[in-house]
């Protein structure tokens, strides 16, 4: 996730940033690392629901929504199933593939 002297430069050039509506998810991720740096854990798991599951194809916002959701997660599945339904959908991806099974072995 976003490191701590890296939060305070991206939250300084965010908003001056302008992307594209097709580039919407990674607005709304680099705003979710914001949110997750800042401990707004409500925002931080709507928005990682909602980028893995409408984009597979964003590795960088899938594997961060797993890693948040394999530490704060109240469902021990949730990290585990998200990266399921993701390299269901995208089977190439050697990162989803390797997160997979290093999740795999967490949960048992």
């Amino acid at each position: 996730m976003v490191e701590k002297g890296d939060a305070a430069t991206l939250s300084r050039q965010l908003p001056n940033v302008s992307f594209p509506l097709s580039n919407k998810s990674e607005k709304l991720y680099f705003e979710t690392l914001l949110a997750a740096n800042a401990g707004d854990l409500p925002t931080t798991t709507k928005n990682f629901e909602w980028l893995a599951r409408v984009n597979p194809y964003f590795e960088e916002a899938v594997l961060s929504a797993a890693e948040f959701f394999s530490q704060h997660g109240k469902e021990d599945l949730k990290a585990y199933n998200l990266l399921a339904d993701a390299l269901h959908a995208n089977p190439q991806s050697i990162k989803l593939l390797k997160a997979y099974c290093l999740e795999a072995k967490r949960v048992g």
